[in-house]
């Protein structure tokens, strides 16, 4: 009997050390590291993509990035927009990518800007073929 007192003391005080560290713990992840977004991690896929197609410099990559993380947070505020439509959001979009586009033209070189047409090029096409 006095056994049992024992075990039930000792379970619900792990029990109770449990949950006191996970309530540590999701505090920690909500102040610690901020949960990315879908359209954060799009944007990763889509820089890493444009660097390795346009094969960006390590002094390039820094400045594309800051470009980068720019459209995304104007992509971002378009998309939570609720007074416009789907369609203004798309056109919204298209535009913002276009900006972003003649924001990087001017940091590349020749060759670069060559594969960077190509990229354009391959998008507009694959745009118009899905009817986006």
């Amino acid at each position: 009997m006095n056994f049992q007192k024992v075990i039930s003391t000792v379970a619900c005080a792990v029990l109770v050390a449990l949950a006191s560290c996970s309530a540590k713990n999701d505090t920690k992840s909500d102040t610690q590291t901020p949960q990315r977004n879908a359209q954060d991690v799009v944007m990763g896929l889509r820089f890493k993509q444009f660097a390795s197609n346009v094969k960006l410099t390590g002094e390039q990559q820094p400045q594309v990035k800051a470009i980068f993380e720019e459209e995304n947070k104007a992509i971002t505020a378009v998309q939570s927009d609720e007074k416009l439509s789907m369609l203004e959001k798309s056109q919204r979009v298209t535009a913002l990518h276009k900006e972003t586009y003649e924001k990087i033209r001017p940091l590349l070189s020749a060759n670069q800007l060559e594969a960077f047409q190509k990229v354009v090029d391959r998008l507009d096409r694959k745009k118009k073929k899905t009817g986006a």
